[in-house]
């Protein structure tokens, strides 16, 4: 695996998740705006954010390593971004449910309704796609 080949994967990759989460965290955020209250704002916010961040930082992270050795297979990155943003993940519902007084089951749907945009990236076709 090439430097330039898997970092500009990675980057694909984390752009395509990236947006398909922002669209529908908005659509969870406005729900929240026209039919929901400002502690139900807050929480849609909060849950969608623990979606969106930990990923990133999964994809931040694998993109490091391919830079640092450029034969790391697709495999190891893989599992490293997983556990990763599982770790990020876990301690975020930890802060937000102990610490921010919010809205738990709102944080969750919120949540839930961005990480679908996670499993929905393969699906959306990109000029790009022989990278991802």
């Amino acid at each position: 695996m090439k430097l330039d080949s898997a970092n500009t994967s990675i980057i694909v990759a984390a752009k395509r998740v990236f947006l398909c989460q922002i669209v529908l965290a908005v659509g969870v955020v406005l729900y929240e705006v026209v039919f929901g209250n400002e502690l139900g704002l807050k929480s849609a916010l909060v849950g969608s954010a623990i979606a969106i961040i930990p990923a990133l930082l999964g994809f931040y992270y694998s993109s490091l390593k391919v830079q640092r050795n450029p034969d790391y297979s697709l495999r190891d990155l893989m599992k490293m971004s997983r556990v990763v943003k599982l770790i990020y993940t876990f301690v975020a519902f930890i802060i937000a449910f102990k610490v921010l007084n919010l809205d738990n089951p709102v944080i969750i749907e919120a949540y839930i309704v961005t990480m679908i945009g996670h499993f929905l990236t393969p699906f959306i076709a990109d000029s790009q796609s022989e990278y991802a």
